[in-house]
């Protein structure tokens, strides 16, 4: 199959052997032409489709980014006030116990 990957038919080989001054485009057929007009056409479509592709996903990998952090300090901030609490009521307890403890001496 000579048009397969865009090789020159033997009648071009021919043609630009005997006649080297003779410009590419004047030995090459309109069908190949035609076949690798419509398979760049295609390899740029199918690029565009990547670029758009790799783009949405890099928009949707930074939100994803931007909710984590959020997410994050709200874990950190949840943490923080919950071991508040927790430590307040821990010094609560832990002052009773001691008065208590100091009261049943006296």
């Amino acid at each position: 199959k000579p048009h397969s990957f865009h090789h020159p038919s033997v009648e071009c080989i021919a043609k630009r052997f005997w006649n080297p001054n003779q410009p590419l485009n004047e030995t090459t057929h309109d069908l190949v032409e035609a076949y690798c007009k419509v398979r760049v056409n295609l390899l740029v479509q199918d690029f565009k489709e990547s670029m758009t592709n790799y783009t949405h996903k890099k928009t949707k990998g930074d939100f994803l980014e931007d909710v984590i952090e959020i997410l994050d300090k709200e874990v950190d901030t949840y943490l923080t006030v919950s071991l508040n609490r927790s430590m307040s009521g821990f010094i609560k307890r832990l002052v009773w116990v001691q008065n208590s403890f100091c009261n049943s001496f006296n």
